[in-house]
């Protein structure tokens, strides 16, 4: 048994292929703009800002694991759009693009063989790839099932 190709494998099914919940392309598909926008009371974030902040904390956490001299934002508003910006079709679809992008990338670092993902970082002690994969899809979870709860309350989930 081939424990690396193991974990390999099953971080690749977590981030793309989640079967408890759903993904990120089936929460975002077919959303139909004029909703991006839409608050709902006791919900602080609209559908676009979250799937900005997900692509926000997504590149931020991609770059520090591959950039040794990558600077993280500063928390918390460096992974938030402003709390007055308003999405259009062109920033939603931006945004998504570039969460996918993400994903192609992080699977690329993970699934090459040559990069060590269960040791440290050359520039961060106590960091490694396996951890921050783990931490995009937990992150990336989370905010998904923000996403579907927001289409089922405006009544546009399936």
């Amino acid at each position: 048994m081939n424990i690396d190709k193991i974990t390999r494998n099953l971080l690749k099914q977590f981030l793309n292929e989640p079967k408890a919940h759903a993904t990120f392309e089936q929460a975002v598909e077919n959303f139909p703009i004029e909703y991006i926008n839409k608050k709902i009371e006791g919900i602080e974030y609209s559908a676009w800002q979250l799937v900005e902040h997900i692509r926000l904390a997504y590149k931020d956490i991609y770059e520090f694991t591959v950039d040794p001299n990558f600077k993280s934002p500063k928390w918390p508003e460096g992974y938030w759009p402003d709390a007055n910006e308003l999405g259009d079709k062109a920033k939603w679809e931006n945004s998504i693009n570039q969460i996918n992008e993400l994903d192609k990338k992080l699977i690329n670092l993970f699934e090459n063989n040559d990069n060590d993902i269960y040791s440290d970082l050359s520039h961060a002690e106590g960091y490694n790839i396996l951890r921050e994969v783990i931490l995009v899809i937990d992150h990336n979870a989370y905010h998904i099932g923000q996403l579907v709860f927001i289409r089922k309350v405006l009544g546009i989930w399936n």
